[in-house]
């Protein structure tokens, strides 16, 4: 009868990726036992073994670079043009221990608890954080595990995902290229786990997203996890994909705006929004799609994020829809001049509107009072005359506070309180926004 143990050995030693997967799928529960138990007595014996075939292989590799330097400097040549030393100079990172991928791939077929193959598959010194082209690892480690039952694989695929935990994740990571496989092999659901949706992110190619088990679960976590959008800053390839994919019907692309809205919305660094923009531009959604969410759209010009804000106004003309007066008011808070100078131009539309009750914008006309810009404090000056007659008391008299606040010679007189013009209240008032509140910059 064949020794497990001995089998496997030999295997590894050889270092012979599909040998230790076909033994191991092979094996009955008693022979897994065997290689479980002796091979973590027998990695201090790999790790040596490893070393020293290492450095003879490093040393034969020397000896051929001294034959090849010879043939080029005779052939009168760079040695980059020597085919086989063009080779060594540019896939010399293959050179190293070796002993690392046989051991993964033995301990994901003979231990037996998920739990415990897990453990043993994240030992810092079996984790090689750059996969090797030469010697890959998952085919086997995934040949191992479909020979387990499916709930055990799965509760691997899910263990493996949650241990992940970085911010900037490399694709060519084993630990992000074997949870990903695992998770798509076994059809497991993918744990709502923040560095799994970078990993996937990151590993993420255009041409092969729609084919992609995960797409599904993971797209809506774009929009959720922490990090998707430092990690995305410039990335226009990704938000083309989904786009693509959302016009041929692959994904919803209600719910790709949603999810941009939802993300505006919870706030962050403007550069951290700039991948969700562009997807909501590359989406270009039709009036008809804006049209339900104004109120969000109106909530955004009070965001921190300019850009955000740009976004929200280009929405908002498109459908010549006018903002709530605390809306309007906030671009009038703003720093930057190009929104301060869109939140006067509304203003100025809605008192032009006989319709308006325009009560509701003298915060907004106020603010604008007393904006650091001298040109909008002009242009708000204006306004407030020109349309003085149009407010009641209580809008003069937060008007009038401001003017206190104004050069003399740009405050405004206004008209006895009696006097003043009331326009009937016909404006009826938006749905409450997604998001409540809002931040001034």
């Amino acid at each position: 009868m064949i020794n497990a143990w001995e089998a496997v050995r030999a295997a590894i030693d050889a270092e012979d990726l599909a040998a230790i997967a076909a033994l191991l799928t092979g094996f009955d529960d008693a022979q897994r036992r065997e290689v479980a138990r002796e091979l973590p007595r027998y990695l201090p014996v790999a790790e040596q073994a490893g070393e020293r075939a290492d450095r003879e292989r490093n040393r034969r590799r020397e000896v051929r670079w001294r034959e090849l330097t010879a043939q080029a400097e005779e052939a009168g040549v760079s040695i980059w043009e020597l085919p086989e030393g063009y080779a060594m100079m540019t896939h010399h990172q293959h050179v190293g221990v070796r002993w690392i991928e046989p051991v993964r791939v033995a301990g994901a077929g003979a231990i037996a608890g998920a739990a415990a193959v897990a453990s043993w598959l994240s030992k810092p010194r079996l984790v090689r954080r750059r996969a090797r082209a030469d010697l890959d690892e998952i085919p086997p480690i995934l040949q191992v595990v479909a020979a387990r039952p499916a709930a055990w694989q799965e509760d691997l695929a899910v263990r493996l995902a949650l241990r992940l935990r970085a911010a900037r994740p490399r694709p060519d990571d084993v630990r992000v290229r074997l949870a990903l496989a695992l998770l798509r092999a076994t059809g497991a659901e993918p744990p709502r786990h923040d560095p799994l949706t970078l990993a996937w992110v990151a590993a993420a190619t255009a041409a092969e997203l729609s084919a992609d088990p995960l797409l599904d679960a993971m797209v809506p976590r774009l929009f959720e996890a922490e990090g998707v959008g430092r990690l995305l800053r410039d990335d226009r390839e990704l938000g083309a994909a989904l786009a693509r994919l959302s016009a041929d019907g692959r994904i919803k692309r209600a719910a790709l705006l949603d999810g941009c809205r939802t993300r505006f919305l919870r706030g962050g660094e403007a550069a951290d929004l700039r991948f969700f923009i562009t997807l909501h531009d590359l989406l270009d959604p039709a009036a008809e799609e804006v049209a339900p969410h104004v109120r969000d759209y109106a909530a955004m010009l009070a965001l921190p994020a300019a850009n955000v804000a740009d976004l929200a106004l280009r929405q908002l003309r498109r459908l010549k829809a006018t903002p709530p007066a605390e809306a309007v008011e906030s671009l009038l808070f703003r720093s930057e001049g190009r929104l301060v100078r869109a939140g006067l131009a509304l203003l100025d539309r809605v008192l032009k509107e006989p319709s308006e009750d325009v009560d509701a914008y003298a915060p907004a006309l106020a603010a604008a009072l007393v904006c650091e810009s001298a040109e909008a404090r002009g242009r708000a000056v204006k306004l407030a005359v020109k349309h003085a007659g149009r407010f009641g008391p209580d809008a003069v008299g937060t008007i009038r506070k401001s003017c206190r606040c104004c050069r003399p010679a740009l405050a405004p007189r206004w008209p006895a309180s009696s006097a003043v013009k009331r326009c009937p209240r016909r404006r009826a008032p938006l749905p409450a926004p997604a998001v409540a509140g809002r931040a001034r910059s």
